[in-house]
């Protein structure tokens, strides 16, 4: 989807106005919308995005795969990655906050989508699904909350002769370089698992989930599997249905900030003579480890 600033004369910001409005009296949290706060995200976001604002106002009626990663890690008390937070994806969804302007990382992942998922079909031999992409269409899973577009869903022929093909929900990416190692960011990984729970209730098996990082700097793809997590279904459904009650109550959770000793000068002063006592050994052993390779 082109993200991207368009000017509309009066007329199309009238009709394109009144599109959105009708989105957000059907959002599921509307009565926890404040009107004011509505009136301010729908004219910032009508004249940034034009009809684009459409596609807004809709997706402020749950939380998205790229959200469920921050959402999983604050619910855990832990500071999300991607400068993300469940204080302002619920205040997102609360229209008390408008969409951020699409990133490098969106913007690339935006223009090389096409030619990225022609390499894959090609390196793979793959084949999308174009039933199963359609139903997902919508992209409603069994929470009300549960929102996900796919990348791709395709069909990947195996190695072994006769065997049935595997059916794999694929997410892409561009980041602004890519981690060799065979690691995947967790938010990556709770992204593909919600895809592929929206997938299973929407009637679509999944045998597989990958994503695969578009290495602009040596143009080159760099695929991993992401294997399936035991446990973090229940836990992003957890964390998703405790976020969606803040929505619906018109509450912004808080910040999860990083924990501080309760007395830190009390706690370095304690620590300070153990501290030098460790230098002090520490630097014996030093000075020792030299005097026994010069003997040897």
């Amino acid at each position: 989807m082109q993200m991207q600033t368009f000017k509309t004369d009066d007329a199309d910001t009238a009709a394109i106005t009144a599109k959105v409005w009708s989105i957000i009296d059907r959002l599921p949290q509307r009565g926890a919308i404040v009107d004011a706060d509505a009136r301010a995200w729908v004219d910032e976001v009508v004249g940034r995005y034009g009809e684009l604002a459409t596609w807004h106002a809709t997706r402020a009626g749950g939380f998205g795969g790229s959200q469920i990663g921050a959402l999983v890690r604050n619910f855990a008390g832990q500071r999300a990655d991607h400068e993300q937070s469940a204080h302002d994806i619920v205040a997102g969804a609360l229209l008390r906050k408008t969409p951020d302007e699409p990133n490098g990382h969106m913007r690339r992942g935006i223009a090389f989508e096409e030619m990225h998922r022609r390499w894959f079909h090609e390196k793979y031999g793959a084949v999308r699904d174009e039933a199963g992409f359609k139903t997902l269409s919508s992209g409603v899973g069994a929470r009300p909350w549960m929102r996900y577009s796919p990348d791709d869903l395709v069909f990947v022929p195996r190695n072994e002769p006769g065997a049935p093909v595997l059916r794999k929900l694929i997410d892409y990416k561009a980041p602004s370089q890519v981690d060799q190692s065979q690691s995947v960011s967790f938010q990556y990984v709770c992204q593909l698992h919600m895809g592929r729970l929206v997938c299973e209730s929407n009637g679509v098996h999944v045998d597989a989930m990958q994503l695969s990082q578009f290495d602009w700097a040596n143009w080159q793809l760099k695929d991993d599997d992401v294997a399936l997590v035991p446990g973090l279904d229940d836990l992003l459904i957890q964390a998703g249905d405790h976020y969606w009650a803040f929505v619906l109550r018109g509450e912004i959770p808080p910040y999860v900030r990083k924990e501080r000793l309760p007395d830190e000068r009390a706690m370095q002063e304690m620590l300070n003579e153990p501290a030098g006592r460790i230098a002090y050994l520490k630097s014996i052993v030093s000075v020792l480890g030299k005097k026994v390779k010069d003997v040897e």
